[in-house]
């Protein structure tokens, strides 16, 4: 069974998926898990394609290959995979997941399940921004990130820079 919610996944992987086998990736995650008593980080799937990573009901980050090139730094992906992580540790593939399959029963996407997502959106941030910083890694780093993988002509890039500039500058 597949289903997609836009911007935060909460469907399994495709069988063209692979766990990952990239060392940089897997020495950001285990950094930040050792940072916080983690034995285990949740596994890394990769995918070919240009997707932001996202959050899966498995239990999984997928993360896109195309997405994470040369412009994204180690500190950046710190962010990335520790607010994909936070939405993990936090349930929202499942909270997100529910509302939407009620939101769509009743004809579609709307405010409450967009507010509903903003509000995940900005936990996830802040707890990744807090995750992040005491692994050792820049809180700025979370602006690159946002800046590489949303638009300002996203609705929610000017409350998430926002938050993340109050939140690291503290």
């Amino acid at each position: 069974m597949v289903w997609f919610v836009t911007c935060l996944a909460v469907w399994m992987p495709s069988p063209e998926a692979r766990e990952c086998d990239e060392p940089a990736l897997s020495a950001v995650l285990e950094r930040l898990a050792r940072a916080h008593g983690i034995e285990e980080p949740p596994p890394l799937i990769l995918r070919e394609g240009d997707g932001a990573p996202r959050a899966v009901a498995d239990g999984s980050i997928l993360v896109f290959t195309g997405r994470l090139g040369s412009s994204m730094t180690e500190p950046a992906l710190a962010f990335v995979l520790a607010h994909e992580w936070a939405h993990l540790l936090l349930g929202h593939p499942r909270r997100l997941g529910a509302a939407t399959l009620l939101q769509v029963a009743l004809g579609g996407t709307g405010p409450g399940v967009d507010a509903l997502w903003l509000r995940l959106e900005l936990e996830a941030d802040a707890a990744a921004l807090e995750w992040m910083s005491s692994a050792g890694y820049p809180g700025y780093a979370s602006l690159d990130a946002l800046d590489l993988l949303t638009t300002p002509s996203d609705a929610t890039w000017t409350r998430r820079v926002a938050l993340a500039r109050r939140l690291w500058e503290e």
